[in-house]
């Protein structure tokens, strides 16, 4: 199918995916990295039962599965989660699921509160000469200095 195909709709599906990437917590053991336990331990499914979100994220609200088996139409991804579920089970795999959207996203956002309270909250490193314009360096540098979302507002109706 071509991606331009039904566009406000694969739009919708890609950006209600993107809130419960990250939010699972890291492996426990550096040891394990194997690709596809990697993929199972580094995103996060949500209302994996409901076939409104499956349609209306394109199956992306099945991100694990996705992640896994990218050759298969999501129209059978439903069918696939609980077979993951029971494989993740059975080897010690977290596989983490969200009954919602909406709590996928709380989890996100307290993820994203987490990571952002660390010692390393401002800490990013430079992109290589070459990678990013000065223009885009000067705005991640103010960005990173940048302490509520009112600065934030501030610098973008500057614009």
């Amino acid at each position: 199918r071509n991606e331009s195909e039904g566009e406000p709709l694969l739009s919708l599906g890609k950006e209600s995916a993107r809130p419960v990437i990250a939010t699972a917590p890291p492996s426990p053991s550096p040891a394990r990295v194997e690709w596809a336990v990697h993929q199972v331990e580094h995103a996060v499914d949500y209302a994996v039962d409901s076939s409104l979100w499956l349609h209306l994220s394109n199956g992306l609200n099945l991100q694990v599965v996705h992640h896994l088996f990218p050759q298969v139409g999501w129209g059978h991804y439903t069918s696939l989660a609980p077979i993951v579920a029971d494989v993740c089970a059975a080897h010690g795999v977290s596989y983490t699921t969200q009954p919602s959207f909406w709590a996928a996203l709380r989890s996100h956002l307290s993820h994203l509160a987490r990571v952002n309270a660390g010692a390393d909250a401002s800490v990013w490193v430079q992109p290589a000469p070459g990678v990013a314009s000065q223009a885009t360096l000067s705005a991640l540098g103010q960005l990173d200095n940048m302490k509520t979302i009112a600065d934030l507002a501030t610098v973008v109706c500057r614009g």
